[in-house]
């Protein structure tokens, strides 16, 4: 099924959706490529060069990511790392630090509870196709069985 690199990869470009052309998303900022954030307006781009954005914003979420696991609850398995770097490429290193309820659910090693308060936040509510996902995935530990979250 591929690594666990890989199957980030490909639900984040689900998840996020390729535009090659500037757009503005639904918090009024510049985008391009797979959510990528950009200042302005530019001129387009092509597949390769969104594929190379997508692995640089990919890497730089896993490197917030890592820094902040390195302290907080280094044990944290691949497949729930995994949900926390998705979580930080969506909405920022600060926004992922919003979910104090999910985080200290982690910390506690309760991920069904961590699966919960990410499904039931205010983001889970707006994009809940989303964070159900993410929720399973949080909830199983495991991105190739997600039966028991329901």
């Amino acid at each position: 099924m591929g690594t666990q690199e890989d199957r980030l990869k490909s639900r984040l470009k689900r998840h996020e959706g390729l535009s090659l052309e500037p757009y503005r998303d639904s918090k009024g900022y510049w985008t391009i490529g797979w959510g990528h954030r950009i200042s302005g307006p530019t001129p387009s781009i092509t597949l390769h060069e969104a594929e190379e954005l997508l692995t640089q914003d990919m890497y730089r979420a896993s490197d917030r990511f890592m820094k902040w696991k390195r302290y907080h609850c280094e044990w944290l398995d691949p497949t729930r790392s995994m949900v926390c770097v998705e979580l930080i490429f969506w909405v920022g290193y600060h926004g992922f630090l919003l979910f104090r309820k999910m985080i200290a659910a982690i910390e506690k090693r309760e991920y069904k509870l961590a699966a919960l308060e990410l499904y039931n936040s205010e983001l889970g509510k707006k994009y809940s196709r989303r964070a159900r996902e993410l929720a399973e995935l949080m909830w199983e530990g495991s991105d190739e069985s997600r039966e028991g979250f329901k």
